[in-house]
C-alpha cells in the first residue's frame, strides 16, 4: 500500500524540517517543506500530495491562499498553520478550513493529517 504523502508549506525552516521529520518517522511521504507559493505550486503540479499543512503567512506579505485554492480545486484536504489565535484569510470560504495554532506540536500535526485523510462516513 502506498504511503500517504503530506505537503508541508512553512517559511520557518526549523519548524518545517521538524514537521517533515515527524511525518517521515510516522510513515508518511513528505513533499517539502516549501517556503513560497511559487515553489509549492510547481511541486504540486508535478506530484500530487494526499493532504497538506499550510502556514498561512509566508513572509514578504505572501499568504498560502493561492496554494489552498489549488488544493481545493484538486479535492486535496488541507489545514492551515497560524501564529494567530484565529484564522484571518481574505476569502470567506477559507475560514471554514481547520487550523492549528503555532507553535505546532508535531504529534498534533500528524493527528490532524490523519483526520484530513480519513474519509467522512
Amino acid at each position: 500500500m502506498k504511503r500517504p504523502t503530506i505537503l508541508i508549506v512553512e517559511d520557518e525552516a526549523l519548524v518545517g524540517l521538524a514537521l517533515a521529520e515527524k511525518f517521515e518517522d510516522s510513515g508518511y511521504g513528505v513533499m517539502g517543506p516549501f517556503a513560497s507559493v511559487e515553489e509549492t505550486l510547481q511541486a504540486v503540479t508535478a506530484s500530487r500530495p494526499d493532504a497538506a499543512l499550510l502556514d498561512m503567512n509566508l513572509g514578504y506579505g505572501d499568504t498560502s491562499e493561492p496554494i489552498a485554492e489549488w488544493l481545493a480545486s484538486a479535492d486535496i484536504p488541507f489545514a492551515f498553520l497560524t501564529g494567530y489565535s484565529e484564522l484571518k484569510p481574505s476569502k470567506e470560504w477559507l475560514k471554514t478550513k481547520p487550523f492549528l495554532s503555532k507553535p505546532v506540536d508535531p504529534d498534533r500535526a500528524v493527528a490532524e493529517a490523519e483526520r484530513l485523510l480519513t474519509p467522512i462516513a
